[in-house]
């Protein structure tokens, strides 16, 4: 009874006009504790603020609502950044490692933690089954009828007919307001804030760590291309915050020189869009050479030896929010026309001056002012049983499904086949496509392309093929930068610690 009791204090507390425009959510993992516990409801209110001063404030637990989805996130606010006129918050479940993937705009912010009840959520969750719905809901409110009608009968016919229990007045407001809440369309701030997701506990869905703010997404440092006088080396930016950035506050640095990131005075990077960066920006263009893809092109302040293998970003305050190694120990080492490129797209678990090798691989063909989550992982080029078929395995690095419906597999004599009989490749998923017809080169050079429906080049890899029969050749662990013979293929499953 006090849990019913609880339930209806809490939707009457935040539904009344007065108490504002409260919000109820139930917790459905384990991220925020010990502070909020799994299966706890909690009861979100929004919060005011003076002009040019934040909402909320550093330690506040917040709900924010996830961009494109009815579900919410409830994590406690770590850091507060302001690219623009607008706050950016960034944000991290208690019990997890790293703080959340993308910064939060303060308009999508539900509002702040007031306090929370462990357990109710079970109890909310279990009556949205059909089993729940028939113990909790019907089967009482049955009961309540029932025993109203037989005592309204008695009454009026002075019938001596069998009592049943009494119901007090505050159980049959508890079972009816929870038979309002459950049967309504709407659910009363129980439907589609009726969850408050992460991903701390599902490994398999785990999305990786997205960069919150500006970071350097990929770095050609060395091209055989020169446009004139000007070698055609080129930096992309990418811009993570939930709102554009413009340009003209931030620098970069070679380790020697710290120049402006950009020459104009305005130069506006959208949200989750790329800008390219390069001495000349008459590199980039039809016929030139380097395609910028519809991407923000701008040229780089001063002097800035982009092949130095060492690249850091600057805020307006001279705070290193990126830095990028390459050669050396980091296992990077891009060679003429080859780029290094964070996959998936903003990869980023290593902020400031701190650096993760493995966020980024090396693109055998850059791709310029555009990215993906897709790669190549492995494949057969060389035929004879047990393995009978070429085929080759893509693996999706990111946190988003892709529909494969119009991308090809392609090689160097472009000779073509459609993956889209393939479905769609979930978050950290494998697809085979099995090619009965062979294609690729088992006796010389050849390249294999992983192309989107646009055309545009999404990965590659280039091998000097043998006669071995069975020849596997994978990436040492899945979309990592290492490529290997492997020793025993590893179809459709991870390569890490196979391949």
């Amino acid at each position: 009874m006090v849990a019913f009791l609880a339930v209806v204090f809490l939707l009457v507390f935040s539904t009344l006009p007065l108490f504002g425009r409260n919000k109820l959510l139930v917790v459905l993992s384990g991220s925020m504790e010990p502070a909020i516990k799994t299966g706890s409801v909690v009861l979100v209110s929004p919060q005011s603020s003076s002009p040019n001063s934040p909402k909320f404030s550093r330690g506040d637990i917040v709900s924010y609502k996830i961009a494109g989805s009815t579900n919410f996130v409830t994590h406690r606010i770590i850091q507060i950044q302001q690219p623009n006129s607008s706050f950016v918050y960034q944000t991290k479940g208690d019990a997890n490692n790293s703080a959340d993937g993308k910064g939060v705009s303060e308009k999508n912010i539900v509002g702040k933690v007031i306090f929370s009840l462990p357990f109710l959520g079970f109890i909310i969750g279990f009556a949205k089954t059909k089993l729940g719905l028939l113990l909790l809901v019907i089967l009482p409110t049955l009961y309540v009828l029932v025993a109203e009608t037989l005592t309204i009968w008695r009454e009026s016919k002075k019938d001596p007919l069998p009592a049943m229990p009494k119901v007090s007045f505050p159980v049959i407001l508890a079972f009816l307001s929870v038979t309002f809440f459950q049967t309504s369309q709407t659910w009363a701030f129980f439907s589609d804030s009726g969850q408050s997701l992460n991903n701390t506990f599902a490994a398999g869905q785990f999305a990786p760590p997205i960069a919150q703010t500006l970071v350097i997404n990929e770095v050609l440092p060395d091209s055989s291309c020169f446009q004139g006088q000007k070698e055609a080396q080129w930096i992309e930016v990418y811009n993570g915050f939930p709102t554009d950035v413009n340009l003209k506050n931030f620098k970069i640095t070679d380790g020697t020189n710290i120049i402006d990131l950009v020459t104009a005075t305005n130069i506006t990077a959208e949200a989750g869009k790329f800008v390219l960066l390069a001495h000349d920006t008459s590199i980039f263009g039809n016929n030139k050479c380097y395609h910028d893809h519809g991407s923000t092109v701008a040229n780089l302040g001063g002097q800035l030896n982009i092949d130095v293998g060492f690249l850091q970003l600057l805020d307006a305050q001279n705070n290193v929010i990126d830095t990028v190694h390459w050669a050396g120990t980091t296992g990077l080492t891009p060679v003429l026309n080859q780029s290094i490129e964070r996959v998936p797209v903003g990869k980023d678990s290593a902020l400031g001056s701190n650096f993760e090798p493995t966020d980024f691989i090396v693109r055998e063909t850059p791709t310029s002012g555009y990215g993906t989550n897709l790669v190549l992982n492995e494949f057969v080029y060389k035929l004879s049983s047990p393995l009978n078929d070429e085929w080759v395995e893509v693996y999706n690095a990111g946190g988003d499904p892709i529909n494969l419906n119009g991308w090809t597999i392609v090689d160097a004599a472009n000779n073509t086949k459609s993956l889209t009989s393939l479905g769609t490749i979930g978050n950290g998923t494998f697809k085979v496509l099995d090619i009965t017809s062979p294609m690729l080169n088992n006796s010389g050079s050849e390249t294999v392309f992983l192309k989107n429906p646009d055309g545009k080049v999404i990965d590659s890899h280039a091998y000097i093929g043998t006669d071995t029969s069975d020849q596997v050749i994978g990436r040492q662990d899945d979309a990592a930068n290492l490529w290997t013979t492997c020793t025993a293929p590893t179809k459709g499953i991870s390569n890490n610690g196979s391949c």
